[in-house]
């Protein structure tokens, strides 16, 4: 005897067993949980590439505004305690090496060095 396949239970994930519907197993849930990790995983490795020349690219221009002003890690270091941020000058010279700062840092820095505009091209 077949049992008749009713669409919107399937949809919802239920299927025919014997007589009555019942959701799919666990093993089919974990499995497609998996499956969207995987593909979210993916995602993130196929933009590392862009991000690190982003970051590359935030951590030029804030060397640019640097060298312009004549700042060292120290000065800046000064001069950002006056916006209320509170960094070592090796704290602030990893932080700027690596390019991983927000730009929340880098506006802080921006207004400590008190500059009013970048140019994003030279």
């Amino acid at each position: 005897m077949e049992i008749p396949q009713n669409d919107a239970l399937v949809e919802r994930g239920l299927t025919p067993c014997s007589t009555r519907f019942r959701p799919f197993s666990r093993k089919t849930h974990i499995r497609s949980k998996f499956l969207k990790f995987e593909e979210n995983r993916t995602k993130k490795l196929a933009l590392q590439p862009t991000t690190t020349n982003w970051r590359r690219e935030a951590r030029r221009l804030l060397q640019v505004e640097l060298a312009r002003k004549d700042i060292g890690y120290k000065e800046l270091s000064r001069a950002l305690e006056s916006v209320g941020v509170d960094e070592t000058a090796k704290a602030l010279s990893n932080k700027i090496n690596r390019g991983t700062f927000s730009f929340s840092f880098f506006l802080q820095c921006m207004a400590a060095l008190k500059v009013d505009s970048i140019s994003f091209r030279d």
